[in-house]
């Protein structure tokens, strides 16, 4: 089940879409298969990123209903699984929900969004060679299984990388008012996760600054503060800032 969730990343990754998500479901087939033959239900994360996966599809599809529809049933597997919502992986999850259900994802074809970004640049300023989208998603998806294998390092590294990917986005979009304010939104997306990561470190101090920084760049794409993903990035903000540290 995990070498075909692999093969699912592989070509969700090079835009084979259909193919990618076949292996994802199969992938989730399997992994239930597997649960009903035993007493606990240990693969509940696993069926829960498959679904991940396929509303990504969804969402690069422009099926944003069926996309909140199959990311729902991820979070429903969380829950089963016991996963409280404070969890990054539910995080992760919660956030593509929220993704699909704002229709705030970016336009299937990356040439193109990547056509619109380069057009967006002064033609005086020095060109730029800028990251497409499936690249980026590409990072955030190792960045997800790495948590979810708890290998906070790669994670971090990872995400790491998409926040650099990003600041060049953000950079070429100063002057674009509607594609700026939703790269700002999944910045600060990222922004959240990469915060949830190192509090599970313990590194405290880059946590708060992560969340703030996630804060700022939610208020500044005009995403309302009673919006779900900001009221649980501001609880989670006030817990790092009530922990006692050394």
């Amino acid at each position: 089940a995990q070498t075909i969730y692999c093969m699912a990343e592989l070509y969700d990754h090079t835009g084979e879409l259909e193919q990618a998500a076949k292996l994802f479901s199969e992938s989730l087939q399997l992994r239930l298969f597997s649960d009903a033959h035993k007493e606990s239900r240990s693969n509940m994360v696993h069926c829960a990123m498959c679904l991940y996966g396929m509303g990504g599809i969804h969402i690069k599809q422009g099926e944003f209903d069926e996309a909140s529809a199959v990311i729902e049933q991820a979070l429903s597997y969380c829950d089963a699984h016991g996963i409280p919502d404070t969890n990054v992986i539910y995080i992760m999850i919660r956030t593509r929900l929220d993704e699909a259900n704002k229709n705030l994802a970016p336009p299937p074809e990356a040439d193109e969004s990547n056509a619109s970004l380069n057009s967006s640049i002064d033609e005086n300023e020095e060109t730029v060679s800028l990251p497409s989208f499936s690249e980026i998603e590409s990072l955030e998806l190792t960045a997800a299984e790495a948590i979810n294998e708890g290998n906070l390092d790669d994670a971090v590294a990872q995400l790491t990388r998409v926040m650099q990917k990003r600041k060049i986005l953000l950079q070429a979009l100063k002057h674009n008012g509607e594609k700026g304010a939703s790269l700002k939104y999944d910045t600060a997306c990222t922004l959240f996760t990469f915060g949830q990561v190192l509090t599970m470190q313990r590194n405290y101090a880059s946590a708060e600054k992560a969340f703030k920084d996630s804060l700022k760049l939610f208020k500044r794409s005009g995403t309302p503060p009673d919006t779900p993903v900001v009221l649980r990035l501001c609880e989670a903000l006030k817990k790092i800032l009530e922990t006692p540290r050394a």
